[in-house]
């Protein structure tokens, strides 16, 4: 890892683990069984046991691009229980109002 890098740089730490698989087979091999065991070994770390590591190995032909979680949209409950009364007319949540004969 390079000195400027923190232990928690997820790329300086992938860069790291990428490496040692490049240059240690047996590592590679570990990486690829057992991930979450070649991770935790080669950081000197406990890593929480509900953490799921994945390792896989490029092919040729192949390119994998890893996406963030996806977004989801708030249900209509959701959004009622944020949004407060919804579209119902609350007096003490507005301002000065006006009527149809007088804007």
């Amino acid at each position: 890892m390079e000195p400027t890098a923190t232990p928690n740089d997820r790329t300086a730490i992938q860069q790291r683990l990428i490496a040692r698989a490049v240059a240690d087979d047996a590592f590679r091999a570990q990486l690829l069984a057992d991930p979450h065991t070649a991770v935790a070994d080669e950081l000197g770390v406990d890593l929480p046991d509900g953490l799921t590591i994945v390792a896989v190995e490029e092919e040729a032909g192949k390119l994998y691009l890893v996406l963030p979680p996806a977004t989801r949209e708030l249900t209509d409950a959701e959004l009622d229980s944020v949004a407060g009364a919804g579209d119902k007319f609350n007096p003490s949540m507005s301002g000065p109002t006006r009527n149809a004969q007088n804007p």
